[in-house]
């Protein structure tokens, strides 16, 4: 029987959602609330689905056909409904970021932990054949050697509609982490599963570029340290104001891994990345510095299923199967999540600081014992619902 998913608000990434359920005998969309019906009978046109409708997420989370939910509502709302689905026994995928704060992400941790439903977050990439491999390959010190710097960019050119979209300050008020939550997230990913399944930065420095009028990140660049000498480094830049790029680079000792596509990539099935490396201890400058030296390997994956498939079916499996070290993988799922809120808070901590370094180490085990329960959201802003 496969998982039966539920959408809480139609964000745009619902209609994806529905293309990667159909493609796979694993996850099936049953319902969905939303309180806009013209932009609910839109939806249902396009995506041409039957299923059950609500106007209220309770009444949904109250569903017993229901599994699992995708919060796909404004980032300030993330924690109070992801609470309220475990409280219901609802499994819960959250489309990034998790939260708004480091706080609501503990909390939400915590609940779904005393609950033992599987929270994740919708990174999709972080779920495909092609991170197996990468990680796999980075993860051989004696070939690759320690991981010391990782470059991530995420950025694309928001429309004029959009931008406009996001001065509003009902969009402000909900979704105040700009490109640092939405495409920062999945640098943030980046460089959490470069430097190994525990790590945790213990600083973080940066800056923004550009605001909007209602102060909302639209351009940020920084860094984030692995280590107190700073000598193991995530680089990042998200920007909705740029050309789509979608760039990692992860250097090691000895070899430097790059993909061009590390988000999205260009084809859904067929993807691939590349691994140069250069000579034992001599320069790989020869001939007057005209010449490298080095092999550049470009490693194929194809015939893979899409990225968001993978994602849905890796859900599906932690939220179903019981299979030896459940327990221990779906706590790592929740804390790789929340790690990466950590992150991304510390560089909003450090732009509001005007690009200061500052801490962001965290003992996640102990913050998680302390978690205060997620603020309810005010009735007028959500209908009370």
């Amino acid at each position: 029987m496969p998982l039966r998913l539920g959408l809480l608000g139609l964000s745009p990434s619902s209609r994806t959602l529905v293309d990667a359920a159909r493609r796979s005998d694993r996850v099936e969309i049953v319902a969905v609330a939303v309180r806009d019906k013209a932009r609910l009978a839109e939806w249902r046109a396009e995506c041409e689905v039957d299923v059950n409708v609500y106007e209220s997420y309770n009444s949904l989370l109250r569903d017993g056909d229901v599994d699992a939910v995708y919060i796909g509502l404004p980032t300030r709302q993330h924690a109070s409904w992801c609470c309220a689905a475990a409280k219901m026994h609802k499994h819960v995928l959250v489309e990034p970021p998790l939260a708004s704060e480091l706080s609501d992400a503990l909390a939400m941790r915590e609940a779904c932990a005393r609950e033992d439903v599987v929270l994740m977050d919708a990174a999709m990439f972080v779920h495909h054949e092609r991170t197996r491999q990468i990680m796999e390959e980075i993860g051989s010190r004696r070939d690759f050697g320690e991981v010391r710097r990782c470059t991530a960019a995420f950025s694309f050119s928001a429309s004029a509609a959009f931008l406009r979209a996001s001065e509003a300050e009902r969009a402000a008020e909900d979704d105040p982490l700009g490109c640092v939550g939405d495409l920062g997230w999945y640098c943030a990913r980046a460089g959490l599963l470069a430097f190994g399944p525990d790590a945790m930065p213990k600083s973080c420095q940066a800056t923004v570029s550009e605001f909007n009028a209602m102060g909302v990140p639209l351009d940020c660049s920084g860094v984030c340290y692995f280590d107190d000498d700073r000598k193991r480094a995530l680089h990042f830049h998200a920007s909705f104001l740029h050309p789509l790029r979608q760039w990692l680079e992860i250097v090691g000792d000895h070899k430097v891994l790059t993909c061009d596509d590390f988000v999205i990539p260009r084809f859904s099935k067929d993807c691939s990345y590349s691994v140069e490396s250069f000579p034992g201890d001599a320069s790989p400058l020869i001939d007057l510095d005209t010449c490298v030296v080095s092999v550049k390997n470009k490693t194929p994956v194809v015939n893979q299923k899409s990225q968001r498939v993978a994602m849905l079916e890796a859900f599906a499996d932690l939220c179903l199967f019981q299979y030896p070290r459940r327990a221990e993988i779906r706590k790592r799922e929740a804390d790789a999540a929340v790690r990466a809120q950590a992150l991304v808070s510390g560089v909003i901590e450090s732009c509001r600081q005007r690009g200061e370094l500052v801490s962001v180490a965290v003992d996640i085990e102990a913050a998680g014992e302390d978690a205060a329960p997620a603020k309810k959201q005010k009735r007028k802003r959500d209908g009370g619902d």
